[in-house]
């Protein structure tokens, strides 16, 4: 077939008409799609149709071969093409049509390929040879070889066996023809007809073979394993393919012959010989071994066997066959991170181990047996597996004692303690896996005992990292394991579980308590300074006990003087000897203050000790935001001042440089011309010792300097840190004057560091919300804050942080009424409330503005405390002086791209009160002021700007306001706002009337299409909603005809629909106008006749039509 329309048409000078009707004629056109979709829906027509033409004519005595033999010469002759889509298309169909009609001799079919599909000249063998492959392969698919006649079988072989002679590319399809006749031939058949055809193939020894025949010699023995028998001991020596004296002949064949792509023949070895338990082991060191030698491409391949490997595992010991130790070694070795340097090859091997390992963990993870657990871990954590650690070693180890009881995770941290030897490559990744135990197993006041060895290492770590910088990662640990939650249920939650926390601090003071033990067992053998310091310990634990707090409180001061005195000191002394001194003056200064302190008291000053930690590194900070939680209880609105004030943006005015942060953009953002140093702030002097930190850092990691990373809290390694402990500490102390005693508020990590405490604190669901209230307005600040460029990357960090602060004030609903009543008054949150608003109103990010709307609908709670206890009267009185100058503010800005949002949100949530505003909102939406005097910051009004063709956007908006209120709120509305709702419904259609005039008789083009198109929407939603209130019982308006002149109103529409909206581009406001007539024909009808519910008026329109 050369074309298309030769493959699919028959010719036009034919005589004879085709045997089958032209629509299944067409089908051959699908056939020939590349679309698989459109391929198999035609198989499925033409073979269907066939048949049901071939049964009827059976049931009238009619021959009814005719379609049949044509449509297989269609298909054969078909085959010819060189299209892809018609090899696959036609191939398909010939299979399913051989498989359907057993009428469709074989002896035909070879007759058909023989007459259609011969090789006449060389080069008809690149489109011929395909196609007759594709006859043979359908032949074979359908299920002919189990009955199949010798002389069939012949004709085929001989086929087969010419192809494979002829190209090289021919003979993998040669090949998967022969397996599938092993597969499908019955033993007898093969031994008898198909073994002396392929003697040449199956009768060869394993060094003639290539990996093709290899795999064509296995299939055989595994589907017809007697009849192999002779011709095996004939050919190899043995009757068993897979015996132990060939696995090294078989690995040489399959490593040699193999490519880039993993060849399919070694994955059917290794599943043959997994099945082969009494071979299996000895198969696969061989295999593990010949990889270890081999080149990356081919080194990769016990990797990429794996996955089928574990397949098959249905028992826990075929599992532990597979994970022998050398091949556990060269797998962790391997299975390292791809880097953009390597080979192509690396970066294939390494890949394809990182797949391995995952695989394995999880089926490790799927057997639920500890034995087999136990058994891995024996051959990690020998001697010889130890010093062949990796970074991979450690991961995996660490998962694999994850899985174990604390006992059994106690004895391996012991084998490991014992086994550590010093100044090792190999004991970084041994200490990962020490600290992955402390921060995983230590859970309990109990487990404190059963890792008693552990701890005690880390401690001597601590000890050592004093004098040797080396030793400052192990002791970091231990500083990790204080931050880390050990709670077993433990997640992310929007609540600060106090409960939790206690446990956490009650767990970390025992574990300081054994060290503090073992540090005074030391002393003996340790210097003066650590003599010094276990006695300043004594006497700041004795001074903390005297102190008149709850014991709560107590052990808070505890855990911060224990991490000090026992591990601040030792990883870095400078700094921890500081906070010992203000620790125990602190503590002193509450013992002066005698009975008379309270715990928000000494909880406050501990606090303000903590803010002068903001700077430290991730590790000690943990700590830090421990001893915060705990505090969190006992805080009160001085100490929570005192944090926002280090988070708080500066009161500047706006240059123009700045810009919010919006996530949504996808803009180029314009360099910034503005230096770093201008921005932050930072004075000369404190510059100079930034340049002296950067410089020193670079001379202790012997990196070279490059631009800002983007990490969120930036963290020298270990050695760095050590050297530069002094200068750190100097500069936290310099800054400790900016604000309150804390260091500088520009100082960008302590920004969003103490924005986490806030998170924290704002987390703690019976915080004061007299505490919180203040902070709201700062928080959404903080949020919005205006940058240069060059700090957006920080700042989206700080908003994202900020949102969730917010959002955390979504779980709160109960208050103190008394307490808050008590605490503040109505008018202070009223002006809160409008603060809240206008910044929340700034915000042009979606995800960010409703999380700030969280925290109005959060000062609307608590001033309903107040709202709810006043009378009707008063009540709406009240709402309409609080929010109505911020509505009418909000329906002449320009910017606020959400604020619509906020008032749905607001009004929805503010319940019957909202009513009393429905009159306003008439106004603001009729208003033809529409754009109020600029405020600071916004762009000039300019008459011509772009932004004066929006400006009724605000008055849409509100429109669905309006339907948020009235569906909400409406149905538990009385007394003095069912008043307001019959003066909205009377203003309303005045209103409404008069703006149709306006619009009808105006000049030009139609002006505010989209408000006329809402605010008619939202007329017809009003007509159909005071139709349910007429059946409400507590609710009587009067009938619309007297609210509304309907008869104007629809005198009004009839002369609108007229050529004022016969433009193309006004089809949504005509619909909407011829929408509203209907309605109102259907309620001027309702006012002469009341029909029985649900009765159709006009066009559908019935009286349950609040329903649409």
């Amino acid at each position: 077939m050369g074309s298309a329309a030769e493959e699919t048409t028959m010719e036009s000078s034919s005589k004879a008409p085709p045997p089958i009707p032209q629509p299944l004629m067409d089908l051959f056109w699908d056939l020939a799609e590349i679309d698989e979709a459109k391929q198999l829906d035609a198989t499925a027509k033409l073979v269907g149709s066939l048949r049901e033409d071939f049964d009827t004519a059976n049931k009238k005595g009619e021959s009814a071969s005719a379609g049949l033999e044509y449509t297989l010469t269609r298909l054969v002759r078909g085959l010819a093409s060189n299209r892809k889509g018609v090899r696959w298309g036609f191939g398909t169909a010939l299979t399913v049509l051989l498989q359907e009609f057993s009428e469709l001799k074989t002896s035909k079919v070879l007759l058909e390929l023989e007459n259609h599909l011969k090789i006449v000249v060389p080069s008809d063998i690149k489109t011929i040879a395909v196609g007759q492959l594709t006859v043979l392969m359908a032949i074979v698919n359908s299920g002919r070889m189990a009955t199949i006649n010798a002389s069939h079988l012949r004709a085929i072989v001989d086929i087969l066996l010419k192809l494979e002679t002829e190209k090289t590319y021919l003979r993998a399809g040669v090949h998967e023809i022969f397996l599938k006749m092993i597969e499908q031939l019955p033993s007898e058949t093969f031994q008898r007809s198909l073994l002396p055809l392929l003697k040449g193939h199956l009768t060869k020894s394993l060094a003639e073979l290539d990996l093709d025949g290899l795999v064509l010699l296995l299939k055989a023995t595994q589907f017809h394993q007697k009849a192999m028998e002779s011709s095996l001991k004939q050919s190899i020596g043995t009757g068993d393919l897979l015996d132990a004296k060939n696995i090294d002949a078989i690995n040489k064949i399959l490593f040699q012959t193999s490519t880039r792509v993993l060849h399919r023949g070694v994955l059917d070895f290794a599943v043959a010989f997994q099945l082969r338990p009494d071979v299996f082991p000895s198969f696969w060191t061989a295999f593990v071994q010949c990889a270890t030698k081999e080149s990356a491409w081919k080194a990769k391949i016990p990797f990429e066997v794996i996955p089928a490997l574990l397949t098959n595992v249905t028992e826990p010991k075929q599992l532990l066959a597979i994970l022998t130790q050398p091949f556990l070694f060269f797998l962790l070795k391997n299975s390292t991170e791809v880097r953009a340097a390597e080979s192509e090859s690396l970066k294939a091997m390494h890949m394809a181990a990182s797949s391995a390992l995952t695989g394995i963990l999880a089926a490790i993870k799927a057997t639920k047996d500890q034995t087999v657990n136990a058994k891995i871990l024996n051959l990690l954590l020998s001697n010889e597996a130890v010093e062949q650690t990796s970074r991979s070693w450690s991961g995996f180890v660490s998962g694999l004692i994850h899985r174990l009881d604390a006992e059994q995770s106690a004895k391996v941290a012991d084998k490991l303690v014992g086994n550590l030897k010093e100044d090792t490559p190999t004991r970084n990744q041994v200490v990962k896996v020490l600290e992955s135990i402390l921060t995983d197993k230590i859970k309990t006041v109990e487990d404190v005992a059963r890792f008693g060895k552990l701890i005690l290492f880390f401690e001597q770590e601590a000890l050592r990292s004093e004098n040797d910088a080396s030793s400052v990662g192990t002791a970091r640990g231990l500083l990790k394991y204080l931050g880390v939650s050990t709670a077993d249920h433990h997640r992310p939650s929007p609540t600060l579980d106090m409960a939790d926390v206690e446990k956490e601090v009650s767990l970390k003071v025992a574990v300081l308590k054994v060290l503090l033990e073992k540090s005074k067992d030391a002393q003996s053998t340790s210097t003066g300074s650590k003599d010094e310091s276990n006695v300043a310990n004594a006497n700041l634990l004795k001074s903390i006990a005297k102190l008149p707090i709850g014991p709560k409180l107590k052990a808070t001061f505890e855990l911060m003087a224990l991490a000090t005195t026992t591990l601040w000191i030792r990883v870095r002394p400078i700094l921890g000897q500081e906070i010992l001194a203000e620790l125990t003056d602190v503590v002193a200064g509450l013992i002066k203050v005698g009975k008379k302190l309270t715990d928000e008291t000494a909880a406050g000053k501990l606090s303000g000790l903590l803010l002068t930690l903001l700077a430290v590194e991730r590790a000690v900070f943990a700590t830090v935001e421990l001893v915060f939680k705990s505090l969190c209880p006992f805080l009160g609105e001085d100490a929570v001042s005192a944090l926002f004030d280090l988070v708080e943006p500066a009161e500047e005015e706006d240059d123009g440089e700045g810009q919010p942060i919006d996530f949504e953009s996808s803009d180029e953002e314009d360099d910034d011309d503005m230096s770093d140093v201008e921005e932050s702030g930072v004075e000369e002097e404190e510059a100079e010792v930034l340049a002296v930190v950067d410089r020193a850092a670079l001379e202790a990691t012997g990196a070279v300097e490059t631009e800002d990373t983007t990490e969120s809290e930036p963290d020298l390694d270990d050695a760095a840190m050590f050297k530069l402990d002094d200068v750190l500490s100097g500069i936290l102390r310099s800054r400790k004057a900016a604000k309150n005693g804390g260091p500088a508020a520009n100082e960008v990590d302590a920004r969003f560091r103490a924005l986490r405490l806030v998170h924290l604190f704002f987390s703690f669901p019976h915080a004061d919300p007299l505490v919180i209230l203040p902070f709201l307005r700062s928080v959404i600040r903080i949020a919005n804050e205006r940058v240069p460029v060059s700090q957006r990357e920080r700042q989206s960090q700080m908003t994202d942080l900020s949102g969730k602060v917010l959002q955390s004030l979504k779980q709160r609903r109960k208050f103190d009424a008394d307490r808050i009543r008590a605490g503040t008054s109505r008018e202070d949150l009223a002006e809160l409330m409008g603060e809240v608003i206008e910044e929340t109103g700034k915000v042009q990010n979606a995800v960010l503005h409703r999380q700030c709307v969280e925290a109005v609908l959060f000062v609307q709670r608590v001033l309903a405390v107040f709202v709810g206890a006043l009378k009707k009267s008063a009540a709406g009185k009240a709402v309409r002086e609080i929010y109505l100058p911020w509505l009418e503010r909000f329906a002449g800005l320009k910017t606020c791209m959400f604020g619509h949002l906020l008032w749905n949100a607001v009004f929805g949530s503010l319940g019957e009160h909202a009513v009393v505003l429905l009159p306003n909102l008439v106004d603001l939406i009729f208003s033809e002021e529409t754009i109020v005097k600029d405020r600071p910051g916004q762009l000039p009004t300019d008459p011509d700007s772009h932004y004066r063709k929006y400006q009724m956007i605000r008055q849409v908006q509100l429109c669905g306001t309006v339907k948020i209120i009235i569906t909400q709120s409406v149905a538990k509305a009385t007394g003095t706002e069912l008043n307001e709702l019959k003066e909205f419904f009377t203003k309303f259609g005045q209103e409404y009337v008069k703006h149709l005039k306006n619009v009808a008789s105006s000049d030009g083009p139609l002006k505010g299409k989209k408000l006329l198109e809402d605010i008619t929407d939202l007329a017809r939603f009003l007509i159909l909603y005071h139709r349910k209130l007429d059946k409400h019982a507590a609710i009587k308006l009067q009938p619309l005809e007297e609210l509304w002149s309907l008869k104007k109103l629809t005198k009004s529409v009839d002369q609108l629909l007229g050529e004022k909206l016969a433009a193309k581009e006004l089809k949504a406001v005509r619909k909407a106008i011829q929408n509203l007539k209907q309605t109102l024909d259907a309620q001027l009808k309702l006012e002469k006749v009341q029909p029985d519910d649900g009765a159709v008026l006009v066009n559908g329109d019935s009286a349950e039509a609040m329903k649409e």
